[in-house]
């Protein structure tokens, strides 16, 4: 039985999506060598200075730098030399009126001593520096805290962490952080007509892949997959394992298995379940028209449709957003953007009130970034296997043109850029 279709534009369906979901962000503590690419979930303040105190920029001669002002060619000056200092030591006692002490890059400077003698601008003879240019007052001192200082915010609740950062917390001191904690997706792929076992195509079975790119997408994004598997078209199975993994997971993504304006086993599924059941079915996204999404229990059911290219953007335009709320990320549909000229036009032929997804591979031209459209039908694969990212045109613009400026859009797990000629 036929139903009327009601496509939704993408940014109200998404803002629908945030109302009718209840998840909220929840954090873990996790020990601080396993927090690369994590988010922190609340600010990491230093406890310190970096450096802890002054400290050397060169190898050579902690001096104060009154002892030195008279310095000259002619009539250099002459300080005792009185021990050394390591990477890890500290002088027991200040550095007196007439002394000097050997240091290394990094050492920590003693008390009283305001200036530092590089080795090659110094004479070392029988335990005495030999010194012919003033030194000035912090030359080669690098001032505690100067890099850092005690109680400074150093990154903040939401930054995702990226291997500097990590030195960073271990530099503070922290052996733990509290991050965010991953949302689950539970990943289910619909159709009598799916199999995992290659033996099985041609004989009325095709292989069931698109749980793959949706699993990576998903971990990419912060996330952690949980695939549940192939389940046929029956109403009672769709059900049990929508039910299934809603208790497992955050979130639960069905590919394939649906369409708008008809009647569908997953639309029923979901409406079985609970309230409000399925909120949008049919987006003013092309590709991806035909995806949508429930709520059950305060969670979010996605309908991702079977063709490849409407299963990603779908993803990228509703989940992806959603994924990065719960990690407490700005809900943005893309990780990163880069801008180039347009190397060919685009004519949009159709889908005049919808949006319009391009994806695009990008490569150095002669005058800069370019953007090369990727063509080819939603269900083909190697449009995605070229890109970049992706293009998006606005309601009511049927052409891009050739030469024109672009925002690239860059989504985890599919984008990579290039350098190359096409």
């Amino acid at each position: 039985m036929k139903s009327e279709i009601a496509y939704t534009d993408v940014d109200e369906a998404l803002s629908k999506l945030f109302a009718e979901v209840t998840l909220t962000p929840s954090s873990e503590t996790v020990p601080v060598e396993h927090c690369y690419n994590r988010v922190l979930f609340k600010d990491l303040r230093s406890d310190v200075d970096i450096p802890f105190k002054n400290s050397s920029h060169v190898d050579g001669f902690a001096v104060r730098a009154e002892d030195t002002a008279k310095a000259s060619k002619s009539a250099p000056v002459t300080l005792k030399l009185v021990g050394s200092v390591g990477l890890v030591e500290s002088a027991e006692k200040p550095l007196a009126k007439g002394q000097a002490i050997k240091v290394r890059t990094g050492s920590y400077l003693p008390d009283g001593c305001d200036g530092v003698v590089p080795k090659e601008y110094a004479t070392l003879e029988n335990n005495t520096v030999i010194i012919s240019n003033p030194v000035n007052e912090g030359a080669e001192v690098v001032r505690g805290g100067s890099d850092i200082k005690k109680d400074d915010i150093v990154l903040r609740k939401g930054h995702k962490l990226r291997a500097q950062d990590i030195e960073l917390a271990k530099t503070l001191g922290h052996s733990q952080l509290v991050v965010s904690r991953p949302p689950v997706a539970a990943i289910i792929s619909v159709g009598s007509e799916l199999t995992d076992d290659p033996a099985e195509v041609g004989k009325s079975k095709i292989l069931a892949t698109h749980d793959i790119v949706i699993t990576h997408m998903v971990e990419e994004a912060g996330g952690k997959a949980k695939d549940l598997g192939i389940i046929p078209d029956d109403l009672d199975v769709i059900s049990k394992a929508i039910s299934q993994g809603l208790l497992e997971a955050s979130m639960v993504f069905t590919i394939g298995g649906s369409s708008v304006g008809e009647a569908d086993l997953v639309s029923a599924a979901i409406n079985k379940l609970g309230k409000p059941g399925v909120v949008v079915h049919g987006l003013k996204l092309q590709p991806g028209r035909v995806a949508g999404f429930g709520v059950v229990q305060g969670k979010p059911v996605f309908i991702l449709p079977g063709l490849i290219q409407s299963t990603v953007n779908a993803f990228v335009f509703l989940a992806y957003p959603l994924i990065r709320r719960l990690l407490g990320l700005l809900s943005a549909r893309r990780d990163g953007v880069v801008y180039a000229k347009m190397a060919d036009a685009v004519e949009f032929r159709r889908w005049e009130e919808f949006k319009k997804v391009t994806w695009v591979k990008v490569y150095e031209g002669i005058d800069g970034l370019m953007a090369q459209p990727v063509r080819g039908e939603s269900p083909m694969l190697n449009v995605l296997i070229q890109t970049t990212g992706y293009v998006l045109t606005p309601e009511h613009r049927l052409k891009l043109e050739k030469g024109e400026t672009v925002a690239v859009n860059l989504v985890p797990g599919i984008s990579m850029l290039s350098t190359y000629a096409p």
